[in-house]
């Protein structure tokens, strides 16, 4: 497993200030996958919590929303 997801995913706040906080941690991932510089060891653990919260978070939105269907 990777390191994302190979730990239980801690509770997601998602409050408006915990998506922007979430919001700006996949920035700093992304910046990282596109060669930006490695964050200290102490940001990393935080990114990887933050992640593994969001990913969490999605799938269970994901969960809830089979059967559901746009309207045109």
């Amino acid at each position: 497993m990777s390191g994302i997801s190979s730990r239980p995913a801690p509770a997601f706040d998602s409050s408006a200030e915990g998506l922007r906080a979430s919001a700006r941690d996949l920035g700093e991932v992304l910046a990282l996958l596109a060669g930006g510089v490695r964050p200290a060891p102490a940001d990393m653990a935080r990114l990887f919590a933050s992640l593994r919260g969001l990913r969490g978070f999605l799938a269970t939105e994901a969960e809830a929303g089979e059967g559901r269907h746009a309207h045109p």
